[in-house]
């Protein structure tokens, strides 16, 4: 059975900035209201966007740059709250919620080495529609208001759509000549540093039943340029002393 959603009223998003729409379903991409709608779709950790940024070392002895890979691991609609009208009269309820980029895991990381500016100006393809994320989904938190109309008697409960993203932090050394993934140990292992982010998206749904289910997201591996992994390793031991000083400094652990 479909779940209703907001499409079945007249609801609208306030305060929202102007790149938000009428909350009416699915914000983005729009989906009809008689497809049902999953709580959860995976996207099997596909690569989606990937930044590189040279260091401002001060550091003799080559230069060192950093490369965010992200990857985007499926996305899911969050219940905010259910709403009840125990009366005779239509309601129409005004309720808030918050878009924002979140760190779940590796705040520190994420903070040290600004992997939230990896996410400004993202967009992805989802099943053949753009998906633009604003400066406002990506921030640190802008609030909105959603109006819900209920009918005598009806309970709905209101969720908002999170994407779910994993980074990979790699280092690239440049002596001049060539470039070198960065490593550490006796294995030659390539050093990351890996952090959990949650996009709490302009996106909210309403539903009368509880929305299940798990589905797939048709995501293509990011095209154009992409900087491959370097198959030569410079390793942490053997960078000069301002540069191992400067990474240690920025918590480097090795």
């Amino acid at each position: 059975m479909s779940n209703r959603l907001f499409e079945d009223f007249d609801c609208e998003t306030e305060d929202s900035g102007d790149d938000v729409t009428v909350a009416t379903g699915v914000s983005t991409p729009q989906r009809p209201s008689q497809i049902p709608v999953v709580q959860s779709e995976k996207a099997n950790r596909v690569l989606v966007a990937q930044t590189k940024r040279i260091l401002d070392t001060k550091c003799g002895g080559g230069t060192l740059s950093t490369v965010i890979d992200t990857y985007l691991l499926g996305r899911e609609w969050a219940p905010l709250g259910t709403h009840h009208n125990n009366t005779s009269s239509n309601l129409t309820l005004k309720l808030l919620f918050e878009t924002s980029l979140e760190t779940t895991a590796g705040s520190e990381i994420a903070t040290e080495w600004d992997v939230a500016a990896a996410f400004s100006g993202l967009s992805i393809d989802i099943g053949g529609s753009q998906r633009n994320f604003t400066y406002q989904e990506v921030g640190h938190g802008v609030n909105h208001t959603v109006k819900v109309p209920l009918k005598p008697g009806q309970t709905l409960t209101l969720y908002q759509r999170f994407y779910r993203f994993e980074t990979v932090t790699w280092f690239i050394y440049n002596n001049g000549r060539n470039d070198a993934n960065l490593g550490w140990g006796s294995e030659g292992d390539k050093w990351e540093l890996e952090t959990m982010q949650t996009i709490h998206a302009n996106e909210t749904i309403c539903s009368e039943a509880r929305l299940s289910g798990v589905g797939s997201l048709s995501v293509p591996r990011l095209r154009g340029f992409v900087v491959e992994r370097i198959l030569w390793l410079k390793m942490f031991e053997t960078l000069s002393r301002e540069l191992q000083e400067y990474l240690r400094r920025r918590g480097v652990k090795i």
